[in-house]
């Protein structure tokens, strides 16, 4: 799954983030916090993205390796 292209600029004293209505599925986040962990991005930079809590990005992660495993 591709996810939608991070903003090229953000204004200042703000991170980029993917458009609203990309992460508005919870579905939908999980798919991409998932794409941006093989990117390298760690569980802080992810969730900043997705605007969601970093404890939520651990949660996925471990309910993906239950499933792997």
């Amino acid at each position: 799954m591709s996810h939608p292209p991070l903003e090229e600029t953000a204004p200042t004293g703000t991170s980029p983030s993917l458009p609203e209505s990309s992460t508005a599925d919870p579905a939908v986040r999980r798919e991409i916090a998932t794409q941006l962990r093989l990117e390298g991005l760690n569980n802080a930079q992810i969730a900043r993205l997705l605007g969601v809590n970093r404890s939520t990005v651990g949660r996925w992660e471990l309910t993906e390796q239950e499933h792997i495993l």
